[in-house]
């Protein structure tokens, strides 16, 4: 599945937007990850320590045509205020 996904903090309602050529495989990136704690993004990293697994929601927002990913995940990003520094 090509498209864009998020990463929501249910604590505190911040997101990690994302876009992929393969969703599913890319989820399972960050989930990996985040628990061996050694995410990319520090910020999404100290929340998931911070918060625990069981307090985060990673869902599909949409799926598109690769030649539309990027803008479609700036849309996102932009509409949720989403991978601002803190999360």
């Amino acid at each position: 599945m090509i498209g864009v996904y998020e990463i929501l903090n249910l604590k505190n309602n911040k997101r990690y937007i994302g876009s992929s050529k393969n969703i599913k495989e890319r989820i399972k990136w960050h989930k990996r990850r985040l628990k061996v704690n050694k995410h990319t993004n520090m910020h999404l990293q100290g929340a998931w320590n911070k918060y625990s697994s069981e307090h985060f929601q990673f869902s599909i927002l949409e799926l598109c045509d690769v030649e539309n990913l990027i803008v479609r995940e700036t849309y996102w990003c932009l509409l949720y205020r989403a991978n601002e520094e803190e999360f």
